[in-house]
């Protein structure tokens, strides 16, 4: 099986979020967190085995190593965060509601179908046709 690959945007409160989605070899592994606080970075580094810490939350979206994206940020940032990438915010409300059923299920591996391709360009293109 290969692992999903995780990237997560802040590790505050809800970091925990991003250590239980660590499950190398079962399913996901949270590659890279972005973390403005660097005590958090430290954190994140110490606790999610083999993670890579970022300052910089554009550093995760553009990642070759991130399929998904889990957005653990305080709520008032999520809309500037998704402002960033159209197509990266629809991939981590995706991945975000199927990872969310995965753990209902006992953690049970869910696959996250991907975009149509004329939908990301869609929104690669800025919303234009």
């Amino acid at each position: 099986m290969t692992d999903l690959r995780l990237g997560a945007l802040g590790f505050g409160l809800r970091g925990s979020l991003a250590r239980i989605a660590h499950r190398p070899g079962r399913g996901s592994r949270v590659s890279v967190v972005a973390e403005h606080d660097p005590v958090l970075r430290d954190r994140a580094a110490d606790r999610v085995p083999g993670v890579r810490t970022v300052d910089d939350h554009h550093k995760v979206i553009d990642a070759p190593d991130v399929d998904a994206v889990l957005v653990l940020t305080p709520d008032h940032t999520h809309a500037d965060i998704a402002c960033t990438s159209p197509v990266a915010a629809r991939m981590a409300v995706a991945a975000g509601f199927r990872a969310t059923e995965s753990l209902r299920n006992g953690g049970t591996p869910l696959d996250v179908p991907p975009l149509d391709p004329e939908l990301v360009a869609y929104f690669e293109r800025g919303q234009t046709p």
